[in-house]
């Protein structure tokens, strides 16, 4: 085996010519940048401050503080404080304090210190106290202390001690004690005892005894030993043991053997053997077999006799029969005059409906509004569909532009209980006049757009 030591371009083309040299180490100069396209079967190094261009199918070692820039199918390994970029399909793995930028379909795998930049498509697996920073549709997988940020659609997998930070659409799994921050519509999945904050509109799942911090919009689904602090406008659907702490307008729904505290404005649904205490004003819903602790001016709204309160402000609404039109009418505000009730329906431009299910039905002021397939029970479906309010009516319809007060026999409204958004069925209303989302009446043609 020959092994030789060059420094500048002429030198390199020489050793890779010689049939008799098996390794070339290159020991040029910073600032030399010498081109590597091919190496004719030869095992190529880089060391000190060597530099050197790998394009094609060319593959090379680096040590020290070597440099190389990777275009097409060009492989590098990289050792010690070695740095190297990467365009192409390029691929590199490092270890030590080796740094690697990758654009395109790059592809590093990191040990050690080792840190990487990703962008385009680039993909990464690390390991150790490595580091990556991706962008782009970037991914990365993270193994022990591994460290990533990640923008725009980037996805990472972290186990282990990993922790990565999450911004736009970037998503992320992590596992064992992995940590991650979300922003914007970022998504994670965390198990073990993987923790998570989340900002913005950022959501999460978590099983195990993973933990998460929620603020603004976002949203998490809580299994297992899981944990959550809420906050802002967050959201949270808590299973088995899973517990959360609910802060500002933060709302939860809890199930299974479920726990949460809650305090401000925070309101929360129980289910099962869920359990929650109540602090300041907040309030809660309790179903099944819940248990409810609530401070002096705590709502409780109490839906079932298994269903255990002490303290707070008791709103029973056990013995309630909201399935009869004139309670259900009652209880959600609806005005009722000469045994006619006032609800809303919400449309959109054309003020039309029900074109999934057949020929729409158009919806005229001053006219009457009959279905063709009622059938008197109180289910969802055969029959026009309506609702207290026309925020409530716009559950049904998110993308309602505009909004109709009609009138309707109370004798032939059927309340709708199935646990969504209030509405009843009827088949027939006459059409009152076009109001605003806030129920305000507009003067209009009441004809389609």
């Amino acid at each position: 085996m020959t092994c030789i030591d060059i420094t500048d371009q002429q030198q390199l083309d020489a050793a890779l010519a010689d049939d008799d040299v098996t390794c070339v180490h290159i020991k040029s100069e910073r600032g030399v940048w010498l081109r590597l396209t091919g190496q004719h079967g030869k095992a190529v190094e880089l060391s000190g401050n060597a530099t050197a261009r790998l394009s094609g199918n060319a593959t090379a070692e680096l040590s020290g503080n070597a440099t190389a820039e990777l275009f097409g199918n060009a492989t590098a390994r990289l050792f010690d404080n070695a740095t190297a970029e990467l365009f192409g399909n390029a691929t590199a793995e490092l270890s030590g304090n080796a740094t690697a930028e990758l654009f395109g379909n790059a592809t590093a795998e990191l040990f050690g210190n080792a840190t990487a930049r990703l962008s385009g498509n680039a993909t990464a697996e690390l390991s150790g106290n490595a580091t990556a920073e991706l962008s782009g549709n970037a991914t990365a997988e993270l193994f022990g202390n591994a460290t990533a940020r990640l923008f725009d659609n980037a996805t990472a997998e972290l186990f282990g001690n990993a922790t990565a930070e999450l911004s736009g659409n970037a998503t992320a799994e992590l596992s064992g004690n992995a940590t991650a921050e979300l922003f914007g519509n970022a998504t994670a999945r965390l198990s073990g005892n993987a923790t998570a904050r989340l900002f913005d509109n950022a959501t999460a799942e978590l099983s195990g005894n993973a933990t998460a911090r929620l603020s603004g919009n976002a949203t998490a689904e809580l299994s297992g030993n899981a944990t959550a602090e809420l906050s802002g406008n967050a959201t949270a659907e808590l299973f088995g043991n899973a517990t959360a702490r609910l802060f500002g307008n933060a709302t939860a729904e809890l199930s299974g053997n479920a726990t949460a505290e809650l305090f401000g404005n925070a309101t929360a649904r129980l289910f099962g053997n869920a359990t929650a205490e109540l602090f300041g004003t907040s309030s809660a819903h309790a179903y099944g077999s819940s248990t409810v602790t609530a401070s002096s001016h705590a709502a409780v709204h109490l839906h079932s006799a298994q269903a255990t309160v002490t303290g707070g402000i008791v709103i029973d609404v056990t013995d309630l029969d909201l399935t009869a039109a004139t309670t259900w009418c009652d209880h959600h505000g609806v005005t009722v005059t000469d045994g006619k009730a006032v609800l809303y329906k919400a449309l959109g431009d054309d003020l039309a409906s029900g074109q999934r299910y057949g020929p729409p039905i158009v919806w005229v002021v001053g006219e009457t509004v009959t279905c063709d397939d009622w059938l008197d029970t109180d289910e969802c479906g055969g029959g026009l569909h309506l609702s207290p309010t026309p925020h409530q009516a716009t559950y049904y319809c998110s993308a309602a532009t505009r909004w109709l007060a009609v009138e309707v026999d109370v004798t032939t409204l059927r309340p709708i209980n199935d646990g969504g958004a209030p509405k009843a069925k009827a088949p027939s209303c006459r059409v009152l006049h076009e109001v605003d989302s806030f129920g305000r009446r507009i003067e209009s043609a009441g004809v389609a757009r």
